[in-house]
């Protein structure tokens, strides 16, 4: 069943490859990264806060009249029509949607209690991977403070406006290092529903940056959509 809203499909003024740092993905504490890469979205019109992943040659839509564009800028708590809930670890988080900053860099809550769905990946429910991320940490216990301990057969839910229900099944538990070549493999598209839960995990360590500390994993969740009512 797919979800009650199909995401629009945006572009920029004319396509461009963004080199990302995915070091920087979830730097702020409690987050993490992910890994090096280069891949390629793109954007329509003026709003660059809608992200979709391009396949090489695909066209650009044309750029707004005047051409202008402004920073993306994360939403505010709850913004998207649905919830995050997990029975077993005792989440139900409201979600927002976040993209870009204007350094091509994942915008992230400032919120312990709040889930990132990025706007690069799918509409939870719309046949592909829909991605999100929260913190395990952030002045005290966070949102994803126990996602490491989910493993196969557990349930993930999609807790949408009208009372109706998306229900994955966790088929994957990987914890993985911030360079693995392969880290960028799990935001990409699966070519199936799916969701993917991205937080930190291993070991936390301090640092001599502005962060202070990181970790020397990262937590990841996959689970496939098995039932919607």
């Amino acid at each position: 069943m797919p979800s009650q809203r199909t995401p629009s499909r945006y572009k920029y003024t004319g396509k461009r490859r963004l080199y990302v740092i995915l070091s920087s993905l979830f730097l702020l504490a409690g987050f993490g990264m992910i890994g090096v890469a280069t891949y390629e979205f793109a954007y329509q019109g003026n709003d660059p806060t809608q992200l979709i992943w391009v396949r090489p040659g695909e066209p650009v839509a044309p750029a707004t009249a005047d051409g202008s564009q402004s920073p993306p800028q994360a939403q505010t708590v709850g913004t998207e029509p649905f919830r995050l809930v997990i029975d077993k670890i005792g989440v139900d988080a409201p979600v927002s949607m976040f993209g870009l900053d204007t350094n091509a860099l994942p915008l992230v809550p400032y919120d312990a209690d709040l889930v990132a769905w990025y706007n690069f990946s799918s509409y939870p429910g719309d046949g592909d991977n829909a991605v999100f991320a929260g913190h395990v940490t952030w002045n005290g216990d966070a949102v994803f403070k126990r996602l490491g301990e989910l493993g196969n057969g557990d349930r993930i839910r999609i807790q949408r406006e009208d009372g109706s229900n998306l229900i994955y099944e966790v088929t994957e538990v990987v914890l993985i290092e911030p360079g693995d070549p392969t880290a960028l493999d799990w935001m990409r598209p699966a070519g199936e529903d799916v969701v993917t839960l991205i937080t930190c995990g291993g070991q936390r360590f301090l640092t001599d940056d502005i962060v202070g500390a990181d970790y020397t994993h990262r937590q990841i969740i996959r689970g496939r959509l098995i039932a919607a009512a």
